[in-house]
């Protein structure tokens, strides 16, 4: 999809799906966590699965183990602190 070539329609719609689908279930996953909601879930689910098909593409190209266990856990700590920033935002603590 993020090469020039032509994408169906149906492909374009399967793969919204798929995204929409993925952002939705990180985003319950935390409200059901948390227990309750916290603003901006879905752009922080949004950039945790962004920053997923980075590690991936990395991944493909350097196939190094050691970055890939560094860069998992520098997503944990980075999306946890969105969805914290986001709970405090509403005043007190998640």
């Amino acid at each position: 999809v993020l090469e020039r070539a032509t994408v169906s329609e149906t492909t374009r719609a399967n793969l919204l799906e798929l995204f929409t689908s993925a952002r939705d279930a990180i985003a319950e996953g935390v409200r059901e966590t948390l227990g309750r909601d916290v603003p901006d879930l879905d752009l922080a689910a949004d950039s945790a699965l962004s920053f997923v098909h980075g590690i991936a593409l990395m991944q493909r190209l350097t196939r190094d183990p050691e970055l890939l266990e560094r860069q998992l856990a520098y997503l944990k700590r980075t999306f946890a602190l969105a969805v914290l920033d986001a709970a405090n935002a509403l005043g007190g603590r998640p």
